[in-house]
């Protein structure tokens, strides 16, 4: 009987992970803005694809595809859907994460142009790719159906409360300076 030799498994560094898992909190609190999420109905937020970028840019991730492919419903060849596979490194090449993204033509009403669902089967691709090289368990807003999000429109980033009045937008920031949302200005 022959015995394999086992590969030790390195023990993690504790202080290295709490770190790094406490910069990515602090990249949330301090980088992404009430703009950067939805809320769902059951009272959680979900990042948007703006949030997921800001933490590439932060922690300068880079980002390739390295599969795609359309699918047409042979019994529609109008119907489609693309499933994209997206590579996501670290800036030291030693960490690589990968995922894929998928998205039908006929997933909601606003996906009407191929350009359209294969860019969203790109999006949810990065945006897994980035879930999984932080290690987070934050949920990605353009994984989420419809019915599960309060308000996804962009009516939601602008502020709508009459009691914060035109004294509180300012025309510089183009922010409501009591709500921090954005202001349509005359």
């Amino acid at each position: 009987m022959t015995m394999e030799k086992v590969q030790e498994v390195p023990e993690p560094d504790i202080s290295a992970l709490k770190k790094r898992y406490n910069t990515i909190q602090e990249v949330k609190k301090e980088i992404l803005t009430e703009d950067d999420f939805v809320t769902l109905k059951s009272g959680g937020k979900a990042t948007r694809k703006s949030g997921w970028l800001k933490y590439a840019v932060a922690f300068a991730l880079s980002f390739e595809i390295s599969g795609e492919r359309k699918e047409v419903d042979p019994t529609d060849p109008k119907i489609f859907a693309y499933h994209i596979t997206v590579k996501c490194k670290d800036p030291t090449g030693t960490r690589t994460t990968e995922a894929v993204g998928s998205c039908t033509l006929n997933e909601k009403p606003t996906f009407s142009t191929e350009h359209i669902v294969r860019a969203m089967a790109d999006t949810r691709a990065t945006e897994r790719a980035i879930i999984k090289m932080l290690g987070t368990n934050e949920k990605a807003a353009d994984d989420l159906p419809a019915e599960m999000i309060v308000d996804q429109s962009i009516a939601s980033n602008f502020c709508q409360d009459q009691t914060h009045k035109k004294e509180h937008h300012d025309e510089k920031k183009n922010r409501c300076s009591k709500c921090g949302k954005m202001v349509r200005m005359p």
